[in-house]
């Protein structure tokens, strides 16, 4: 997970804040929704009312689908791109 923000200085900021490992678990929406939860958390970042940009797989889509979530710009290029060749 990745953080991106904006200073009142208009400065830039970008910060890895987490790599978590599946291990065997599958990656349905309870799973990826549990790890994320625990990564806000973990940050103080409130789930509602934090925004995620991710690709548009079901999963992701069905973990976030009570947060603000928006769609990859770079994905829904590379989906369009596929549907056009």
């Amino acid at each position: 997970m990745h953080a991106a923000w904006v200073e009142r200085d208009f400065s830039r900021h970008h910060a890895a804040l987490a790599v978590q490992h599946f291990g065997s678990a599958a990656h349905t929406a309870d799973n990826i929704l549990t790890v994320v939860s625990s990564i806000l958390a973990e940050y103080g970042l409130p789930e509602h009312d934090t925004p995620a940009t991710t690709d548009h797989g079901a999963n992701i889509v069905a973990a976030l689908r009570n947060n603000i979530r928006l769609d990859c710009l770079c994905h829904r290029l590379h989906s369009v791109g596929d549907c056009v060749a």
